[in-house]
């Protein structure tokens, strides 16, 4: 959607299972576009975004994390 045009809410925590894992404690964020699009997006603790969803407009897509590697 156009810059700045959106409204984003903090939906609190989560658990989300995807192919990567289980997250019990990810932080939701839903993102309303001014072109009517809905993004929800996860973030999980130290590894970040583990699952996006976009729907609106005629159609939905998901993302999802399939793997990830622990740097240390």
């Amino acid at each position: 959607g156009p810059g700045g045009k959106g409204k984003a809410v903090n939906l609190g925590v989560k658990e989300v299972v995807v192919p990567a894992g289980h997250f019990p404690d990810t932080l939701h964020i839903r993102l309303d576009d001014a072109d009517g699009k809905t993004h929800d997006f996860y973030y999980a603790p130290v590894v970040g975004l583990v699952k996006w969803t976009t729907s609106g407009l005629g159609g939905t897509a998901n993302l999802q994390l399939r793997s990830f590697a622990a740097k240390g």
